[in-house]
């Protein structure tokens, strides 16, 4: 787990390359098969960047946790949440666990239905897509997005990464995407539970 944060600066693909070379260094000495990697970061944060240069190094599964933003809490309910609440329920971690991350770590594949994040009702709440997200087991799986690295599945997580930056331009409308902005200044507050830090600004 953490062990104190090293910062690594991505502005160029070098440094990017650098990074990656950092995290394959770190999970050669994790004696664990697979292994969990949360990719974490503000919204807008590059975490895609980040998994897309990772994962083909590492052959590792890709789990979003935007699939698994809570869909079922209203624009009335999350008003009536205390700003800790609003952090444990921005994502449906049970869901998450459940239907992704033990499965995998089970050596077993995966199967569940992402949120539409297109769908919102004038509630504040989600449909689920029909098509399913399928995911086979492999020697590493990759956790990322916004709250990754969220205390309700930090247990299971052997590597915790940092990314840092935000889009310049980015317009935030959609309903989860407001909470999610909500609740990263409450959480992202100690870089010591990250093994790694890199920014892409």
């Amino acid at each position: 787990m953490a062990v104190g944060s090293q910062r690594l600066e991505v502005q160029e693909t070098l440094a990017l390359e650098q990074f990656v070379a950092k995290i394959v260094e770190r999970l050669e000495v994790i004696d664990r098969d697979p292994l969990l990697i949360a990719i974490d970061g503000e919204l807008g944060a590059a975490h895609s960047l980040v998994a897309a240069a990772l994962a083909p190094v590492v052959d590792a599964v890709l789990v979003s946790v935007i699939d698994f933003m809570a869909s079922d809490v209203t624009d009335d309910e999350w008003a009536d949440l205390n700003e800790a609440a609003k952090i444990d329920r921005c994502v449906d971690w049970p869901r998450l666990r459940k239907q992704a991350v033990v499965p995998l770590l089970a050596g077993m594949s995966a199967r569940w239905q992402a949120v539409d994040v297109v769908s919102s009702s004038v509630d504040g709440t989600y449909g689920l897509r029909v098509e399913p997200v399928v995911r086979q087991p492999g020697p590493v799986i990759i956790l990322v997005g916004p709250l990754a690295n969220h205390p309700a599945i930090r247990d299971l997580v052997d590597v915790p990464l940092l990314v840092e930056g935000t889009q310049l331009d980015a317009s935030y409308q959609a309903t989860w995407e407001k909470r999610v902005v909500e609740v990263s200044e409450k959480y992202f507050t100690d870089p010591s539970v990250y093994d790694l830090v890199v920014s892409t600004d």
